[in-house]
């Protein structure tokens, strides 16, 4: 199976087609699974790349990590992908990708816009959950620790039940979404849970693409 070495990490990722580069990253469940269908309608225009975000499924942990960073280090993995899969003969700094991330997948994509401007051709930031932004930001915190705290003292079912209440989100579909008889779901959700539930909703972010913690 194909790893890109990064520090700290080897990345998984697989691709599909011909084409200019169509970079898709996933959100919480971070693998690849996702894109599949998608991937398979594109890959007569484009190189659809998609990868194991680290620390999920395939993408294996091989040093410390700066936790205090990860959102920074998502959006560099997903640069060090676009140069990868980059006709040989472009320069690093001109390869140009669309990129498109889905839920924190699309917050992943607008860091990458702002640290790596250069490698985007579009980007397509689908639902990316900025609690940050919303006039309701107080409440949300308070409701995240809330689903958090469950997680840690009943584990991921009956949070996932309550994440779905707060988000408004079908139940069923999101239990065919998150389907823990998938290989690596139940790891999957444990590390989103434990890594970016609490983090990257609440990101900071203006219009002229500063982002803070």
């Amino acid at each position: 199976m194909p790893h890109l070495e990064r520090p700290g990490a080897n990345i998984w990722h697989e691709s599909v087609g011909e084409g200019p580069v169509l970079l898709c990253i996933s959100g919480g469940d971070g693998s690849v699974d996702i894109w599949r269908m998608f991937a398979n309608a594109l890959k007569e225009k484009f190189t659809v790349v998609m990868w194991d975000r680290r620390g999920f499924s395939r993408s294996i942990l091989t040093d410390a990590q700066d936790y205090s960073h990860r959102l920074e280090t998502d959006a560099n993995d997903a640069a060090a992908l676009i140069k990868h899969y980059s006709p040989k003969d472009t320069p690093a700094t001109g390869a140009s990708a669309t990129v498109i991330g889905n839920s924190s997948g699309a917050i992943i994509a607008l860091r990458l816009l702002t640290l790596h401007p250069t490698l985007i051709h579009t980007l397509i930031s689908y639902e990316p959950p900025l609690a940050s932004i919303l006039p309701d930001l107080q409440s949300l915190q308070t409701e995240h620790q809330a689903v958090y705290a469950l997680y840690r003292s009943a584990g991921p079912f009956p949070a996932l039940e309550r994440f779905a209440k707060l988000t408004q989100a079908n139940q069923q579909n999101l239990r065919n979404i998150i389907n823990f008889e998938r290989p690596y779901m139940f790891s999957n959700m444990m590390y989103w849970f434990e890594r970016e539930f609490m983090d990257y909703p609440f990101a900071k972010f203006d219009v002229e693409g500063s982002w803070a913690r």
